[in-house]
């Protein structure tokens, strides 16, 4: 019977369906599994692992400390919240359905399972003022440039990132004409290579080019010092 850690890292199967995950998705993934799942339940046989199983590792997690995320800078003090045990159990869910398929184990423990209830936050957005005043306030050009863009275009960072000329005609001509226009077909991430060599979707050379561009990373610096 193949163990837990034995069931998610078994090569050539398509346990995780890489070519279904986007960069941040798979990213995301794996810090679950690295930090959550194997550390615990890692060694479980299948046979071990019921409904009842199941809910006792959620319940064990809500008193687990959350490892410490260097980009949200979690606190050292924090639990395991309610919205992360329910990204656990979405992953889980789908990989014992692979499991089922494979008639590996008879049912889906996850599908019956009680997840703790998560209460949703409503997300703080910019006002037209605080937009102005972040306009008036800032000295960088570019900068200012990405934050109106954001703005007026509803545009998240991997887009305005990921943002070119080829993208855009703001012409006199085109603005003229009514037909002046902001083309949204790719994004920028900021991704681990480990990642990149999973998936296998990045063009290297491609890559290379966008990390020597000092532009973009003046750009970068700039954002991230900046927007909060």
């Amino acid at each position: 019977m193949l163990t837990k850690k034995e069931l998610f890292f078994t090569k050539n199967t398509n346990y995780f369906t890489l070519p279904n995950w986007a960069l941040s998705t798979y990213e995301g993934n794996v810090s679950l599994i690295n930090n959550y799942i194997l550390p615990i339940i890692g060694d479980a046989k299948l046979s071990e692992i019921n409904t009842r199983f199941i809910e006792r590792y959620y319940q064990s997690l809500l008193k687990r400390r959350a490892v410490i995320n260097p980009l949200n800078k979690t606190s050292k003090n924090e639990l395991v919240s309610a919205s992360t045990i329910r990204d656990i159990n979405k992953l889980l869910r789908n990989c014992f359905e692979q499991a089922v398929k494979w008639e590996l184990m008879e049912k889906n423990p996850c599908i019956h399972a009680t997840v703790p209830k998560h209460k949703s936050q409503k997300r703080d957005i910019w006002t037209a003022d605080t937009l102005m005043y972040a306009l008036s306030v800032c000295e960088d050009e570019r900068l200012k440039l990405a934050i109106n863009l954001s703005f007026s275009c509803s545009l998240r960072l991997g887009e305005l990132l990921g943002l070119t000329w080829d993208c855009v005609d703001i012409s006199p001509e085109a603005i003229e004409e009514n037909r002046a226009y902001v083309f949204i077909n790719k994004e920028s991430q900021r991704i681990r290579k480990e990642s990149l060599n999973a998936l296998d979707e990045v063009d290297p050379e491609l890559l290379a080019k966008v990390l020597a561009n000092p532009e973009m990373r003046a750009l970068l610096n700039s954002l991230a010092k900046t927007m909060k």
